[in-house]
């Protein structure tokens, strides 16, 4: 009969917990794209207006930013998520 063993619970430490004010929906993913005419790339920065919500990846965000803060109700800026650093293990 064959061993079976079952990976340990996650404990507190071991979850990366978001700060209380960003919820997890909140966040940008992937599918979330620029709003910008012809621009399409991945957005990371959500503006919240009062008419809606506008995307913008982060160099047209830089573009508009000293303009559209007049209007903004809040920014949601994941620009950080451009300087993470990935490891990756290229040992074969």
């Amino acid at each position: 009969m064959e061993n079976i063993t079952t990976a340990p619970e996650p404990t507190n430490e071991s979850v990366e917990t978001l700060p209380q004010e960003v919820q997890e929906s909140d966040t940008l993913t992937s599918h979330d794209r620029c709003d910008t005419a012809g621009c399409g790339s991945q957005a990371y920065v959500r503006a919240i207006l009062s008419s809606g919500d506008l995307l913008f990846c982060s160099h047209h965000y830089n573009k508009v930013e000293p303009t559209i803060k007049a209007f903004t109700q809040e920014v949601l800026d994941e620009r950080w998520k451009l300087y993470k650093t990935v490891k990756l293990d290229v040992s074969a």
